[in-house]
C-alpha cells in the first residue's frame, strides 16, 4: 500500500485465455465531467505500478502460475487517455445514450430487475486494444446522477460504470510477455 502498488489477481482458463478483462473502481459521471486528465484517478491509477498474479485452471480449480510486477507502457496510457476523453466528452454533451434495447419486433427489453435496458456510446472494446467502458458491477439499479440531462433519452442518472482494460490486452501485453 505505502509503495502505490495495485494487485491484480487474473484467472487463466485452460485454453491459456484470459477469462475476464480487469476492472477498475467505479467513476462518478460528475467527477469526470469536473476533472481533467491530469487530476483524474484513471490517469492515478494507470501510472502506478501494478502486481498481476495469474492462476491457471487445471481441472476444477486454479494453482498459481505466475507473479508479475507492471507498468503501463506510455503509448498504452495514451490510448487510455483516449479512452478517458472520449467518456468525458459523451458526458459532457450529454450524448451517452443511443437507445433502448429492442427485440426484433421494436419492444424495449426489460431487465431482470423490471428497469428499460439502454444502449450507450461509451467506448466498446471493439474500439481499442487497451481499454474500454462498461457496467461495474451486476446491479444496474445503482445509479449515479448525471451532470447534463442526457439528450436522446432524457434521462438524468445511469447505472454505476468503470473503465476496463481488454483481457486480451492482458494477455498479449502482460501475460505473454513475463516471464514464469
Amino acid at each position: 500500500e505505502k509503495a502505490n502498488i495495485r494487485i491484480k489477481t487474473i484467472r487463466i482458463n485452460e485454453k491459456n485465455n484470459i477469462e475476464q478483462s480487469v476492472s477498475f473502481p467505479a467513476f462518478k459521471f460528475n467527477d469526470l465531467y469536473n476533472t481533467t486528465w491530469e487530476e483524474s484517478d484513471f490517469r492515478n491509477i494507470i501510472e502506478n505500478k501494478f502486481l498481476f498474479i495469474f492462476f491457471k485452471k487445471k481441472d476444477d480449480s486454479y494453482f498459481l502460475q505466475k507473479a508479475t510486477f507492471w507498468n503501463m507502457p506510455f503509448k498504452d496510457r495514451n490510448e487510455a487517455r483516449r479512452v478517458w476523453l472520449k467518456t468525458k466528452r459523451l458526458i459532457i454533451k450529454g450524448n451517452i445514450f443511443k437507445s433502448y434495447q429492442t427485440n426484433k419486433a421494436g419492444k424495449i427489453l426489460i431487465s431482470k430487475k423490471g428497469h428499460q435496458i439502454k444502449l450507450n456510446n461509451f467506448p466498446k472494446i471493439s474500439e481499442s486494444e487497451v481499454c474500454h467502458v462498461r457496467p461495474h458491477g451486476s446491479d444496474s439499479t445503482k445509479t449515479y446522477p448525471l451532470p447534463v440531462r442526457d439528450k436522446k433519452l432524457k434521462v438524468d442518472a445511469y447505472s454505476k460504470q468503470c473503465f476496463w482494460l481488454n483481457a486480451s490486452y492482458v494477455k498479449n501485453e502482460i501475460y505473454l510477455k513475463t516471464a514464469e
